[in-house]
């Protein structure tokens, strides 16, 4: 291999290496079927390239290492021959947690994660999985819809992209608000209504005079969020 690598793959297109990977068509045109506008990135730089037997192209490049008494470590990515497509997740700030993995393996999103990629073959489908949420809803938007665990995504001729958010139930200020307008805040801090009883106090009728648990307290999604409202005099 060497610095800045011009690969010739077997079917005529021609892949370049050098920091990401550009592919292009017989004819010189950028190939609109590789990545995104004919461009593949990896998690660390690419110095070099080659094209494997079967038409595979392999990446080479160097990253900070993590064992002691190294400087640098290698580090290598392999690509598909068939057109592939980029897979976009990005998790939205939330009062919950969740781990987000795929399979064929890709994508792998930690607690501290907020967005992550990878590559998938064209026409395959990529199972996206919610592990160890910890008590939290799980809300799915853009190629994704719905609340549960796992999500699937056919790769078509566009890149795709996936949003997720994790929700537990942050407990509201409620004390003051009349009962409809405290039921509708319980149920969008992903709590559940619990039980309502009323008392006499010299506050106006018809308002949260107290609750429990408290504001601010996170709770599993769903817990239930008492009330206490007044009766008036």
């Amino acid at each position: 291999m060497t610095s800045g690598s011009v690969l010739l793959q077997p079917d005529g297109k021609v892949a370049v290496v050098g920091g990401e990977i550009a592919r292009y068509l017989p004819d010189g045109s950028v190939d609109p079927s590789f990545g995104v506008s004919g461009e593949v990135t990896a998690p660390f730089f690419l110095t070099a390239g080659a094209l494997q037997p079967d038409g595979k192209i392999l990446g080479v490049g160097a990253v900070e290492a993590s064992l002691p008494g190294t400087k640098i470590s290698l580090a290598l990515a392999r690509y598909l021959v068939q057109d592939s497509h980029l897979l976009s997740l990005r998790r939205a700030s939330g009062t919950g947690y969740g781990l987000i993995t795929s399979q064929p393996f890709g994508i792998v999103c930690l607690n501290i994660c907020t967005h992550d990629s990878a590559q998938f073959a064209d026409q395959s489908v990529v199972t996206l999985t919610v592990h160890s949420t910890e008590g939290s809803a799980i809300s799915w938007t853009g190629a994704c819809k719905g609340s549960g665990r796992v999500c699937r995504v056919r790769m078509q001729q566009a890149a795709r992209s996936v949003g997720v958010k994790f929700s537990r139930c942050l407990v509201p200020r409620l004390k003051g608000k009349r009962v409809a307008g405290a039921r509708r805040a319980i149920r969008r801090a992903h709590c559940s209504v619990g039980r309502t009883r009323t008392r006499h106090s010299r506050v106006a009728k018809g308002r949260v005079i107290a609750q429990h648990p408290a504001r601010g307290a996170n709770l599993p999604a769903g817990s239930k969020v008492s009330v206490v409202i007044s009766s008036g005099r």
